[in-house]
């Protein structure tokens, strides 16, 4: 149902909007998530140009369980590693090497905001964004890896330690769930968040992190060349990926018969007779701006092996995200 149309035709109080699924997250929905994570995994077939590691054997060589190889002894090789018996029959030291098994690093970055808190479809960006989150979380724990994460809105962040837990997956749920149902139309502090999407990027830069993979689920609002030069940044030592939530009418406003706007404060109506006057010159500004920061973010990521996820607001964003991961994942493989 559109919103246009489940606004006209229902009165709802405030109370009940909190437990509207399409408008607020569901915490017994975000749980249930976890049937959904089959058919998709953060495990690559290769590596970019680093070692992508957990449950799956690592390319690095050392103190592992698997045997990896006999070969001669080098300086700096630890001499517990001295295979006595080879080394002995041959009158050369030789050591056994280990391939070493490291845990792979999984970062959630979900966004908040109360840009998010938009949709003309089916579901706020909000709410996919929640969703889109607890899946990726279920499915890391699944594989057994760690994860971790940042929650951020308009005013603060919190920051989740990665790990490899249940107790750990239960809190990220329900602090994403809490600064879920925060948003609200007509906060006052709209034009002046603490928080913007660069000082987050900044965050995750200035965590020094490498071969780690990092999600960020966003709807990429006020996505600039600061922000697209610390996402480059990012990407030099880790794989990033990026999920871009958008909702049509973000992206194009040829098929509105009349537009109400707001920002928080004031409120401006244009009727289908103004937009009729105005509309070469508003199409075309309005899908300009779209574009603009879609090709910024495109060439941001050119470094990543993953090309950006979108993701829409029509209340398929599982099956969404699952298929954009398969045919990444295709073509890194074919390349």
């Amino acid at each position: 149902m559109a919103w246009n149309t489940w606004f006209s035709t229902t009165d709802k109080s405030d109370d009940s909007l909190h437990h509207d699924q399409r408008i607020y997250s569901d915490l017994n929905d975000l749980l249930k998530i976890k049937a959904q994570t089959a058919g998709f995994s953060f495990s690559p077939k290769q590596g970019r140009c680093s070692i992508f590691s957990g449950i799956h054997e690592s390319r690095l060589r050392g103190r592992g369980l698997n045997f990896e190889e006999l070969r001669h002894y080098n300086n700096g090789d630890d001499v517990k590693n001295l295979d006595w018996k080879v080394t002995l029959r041959t009158g050369k030291p030789h050591v056994r090497a280990y391939s070493e098994e490291k845990e792979r690093q999984i970062w959630l970055c979900v966004d908040q905001r109360q840009s998010m808190f938009f949709s003309s479809q089916q579901t706020m960006k909000s709410v996919v964004a929640t969703n889109i989150a607890a899946l990726c979380l279920w499915r890391v724990l699944a594989d057994a890896d760690r994860v971790g994460g940042y929650i951020f809105n308009d005013n603060s962040s919190f920051h989740f330690k990665p790990q490899r837990s249940n107790a750990l997956a239960m809190q990220f749920i329900q602090q994403l769930h809490t600064v879920n149902h925060q948003l609200q139309v007509g906060l006052a502090d709209v034009d002046m968040p603490k928080i913007r999407l660069t000082d987050m990027l900044a965050t995750l830069q200035a965590l020094q992190a490498k071969s780690k993979t990092f999600v960020i689920i966003s709807d990429w609002y006020g996505f600039d060349e600061e922000c697209a030069n610390r996402l480059r940044a990012l990407q030099q030592h880790n794989d990033v990926i990026a999920v871009h939530i958008s909702d049509p009418l973000e992206q194009d406003i040829i098929n509105v018969d009349s537009l109400i706007t707001s920002d928080g404060h004031y409120q401006l109506q244009l009727s289908s007779q103004q937009l009729q006057r105005n509309k070469n010159a508003l199409q075309h500004a309005y899908q300009a701006a779209f574009l603009a920061k879609q090709n910024l973010l495109q060439q941001a990521l050119q470094l990543s092996a993953f090309s950006i996820i979108d993701v829409g607001t029509d209340g398929n964003e599982i099956n969404q995200f699952k298929s954009a991961f398969h045919i990444n994942n295709k073509n890194s493989e074919e390349e």
